[in-house]
């Protein structure tokens, strides 16, 4: 199909929500973190292009998120607060929110170049009260909250909402469980990727910062996200340490691939055919198969990682053969299918050839 080329910056942007390699794809050196504020940052923008009337704090604003797109978050490696709160703004019509979230961005992550008056933001009143200010931190109408330029933090919360698990369409995990286990079972994940695979720490940590565990049947498990729940995943716990990490990967993959949908169509919208997935066994919307090899293909990366660093906490056999096995089965049905757009040719391209060539 045919869509209008993809700037560089588009590509780079798309890039760094493909995986932990995406540098050695495109031969950077950008952090993911970084390009991911960069992207947020520039999707802001783009909102509120409207909004940014000559003379209003919403110009100032708009000024502000279009150097950070340009120059970046330095330094920034990991989750904080203030980018998952924009990123569930660009999910959502409020307006109020997104001039919120906004102006919590720029000054989480104030571009080098800023310019004192840029932060000095004037009128919209309503939303933004108290223009005076010295350092990062700004009073809002919204229920008097203040932002702060909190550091980011390589943090996971455990979030025990049942109501969480049934908007994921899963199974509450029992009340009886414990959240020191699960603090255990994630620490023990955590450190699995720390010490065997690290590039996913600092892929996983930008995007996501909430599990909610969920019940699975009995010798299975199960995890699941959604694009409206922005930096929350869940997964089933009581299984090995190699398990909850890819669950991680695997649902950390689907959060960045939702956030990769907001820079254009990734595939043909009219394409109604239903294409075979072995990952879930049944066929489904060319949509939903690059989706599946999305995830897929960082779930072969991270095993790769593990069994080169950690052998003797790596997943057995049979799960690595049956993980290449899914991401040939929906490599091979990209490669044949013409429904890509040029953004979904971006990212599915340059991983494939790298995994091909590298693993």
């Amino acid at each position: 199909m045919l869509l209008t080329e993809p700037t560089n910056d588009t590509l780079r942007s798309l890039a760094a929500c493909s995986g932990p390699h995406w540098k050695q794809t495109l031969h950077v050196v950008e952090d993911g973190a970084e390009a991911l504020v960069r992207l947020t940052a520039r999707q802001m923008s783009s909102r509120m292009i409207s909004l940014a009337e000559p003379g209003s704090g919403a110009e100032a604003l708009f000024a502000g998120l279009v150097l950070l797109a340009r120059r970046g978050a330095q330094g920034c490696r990991a989750w904080c607060p203030q980018l998952t709160g924009a990123i569930e703004a660009l999910w959502s019509d409020d307006r109020d929110g997104l001039l919120a979230s906004a102006a919590a961005l720029v000054l989480a992550f104030p571009p080098v170049v800023m310019a004192p008056r840029v932060l000095k933001f004037s009128t919209p009143r309503r939303i933004l009260v108290d223009s005076q200010f010295t350092e990062p931190s700004l009073m809002l109408d919204l229920g008097a909250w203040i932002v702060g330029s909190a550091p980011a933090v390589e943090e996971f919360r455990i979030v025990m909402e049942p109501g969480l698990a049934e908007e994921l369409a899963l199974a509450p995990a029992p009340r009886s469980l414990a959240r020191s286990r699960v603090e255990t079972e994630l620490e023990d994940a955590l450190e699995l990727l720390r010490s065997g695979a690290e590039e996913y720490v600092h892929w996983l940590t930008p995007m996501v910062w909430g599990l909610v565990p969920v019940s699975a049947p009995p010798g299975a498990f199960a995890s699941g996200s959604r694009a409206e729940l922005a930096g929350v995943i869940a997964a089933s716990l009581g299984g090995p340490s190699w398990q909850l990490a890819e669950s991680l990967v695997h649902e950390t993959a689907h959060q960045y691939y939702y956030f990769t949908k907001r820079l254009g169509p990734l595939v043909d919208p009219n394409d109604t055919d239903l294409y075979m997935s072995s990952l879930v066994g049944r066929h489904r919307p060319i949509e939903m198969v690059l989706a599946a090899w999305h995830a897929a293909a960082n779930i072969v990366c991270l095993h790769t990682l593990l069994l080169a660093r950690r052998p003797r906490d790596a997943p057995p056999s049979g799960a690595v053969i049956q993980a290449r096995a899914d991401y040939l089965q929906l490599t091979s049905v990209l490669k044949t299918s013409r429904s890509l757009s040029l953004l979904g040719e971006a990212l599915f391209w340059p991983m494939e050839e790298w995994i091909r060539h590298s693993l």
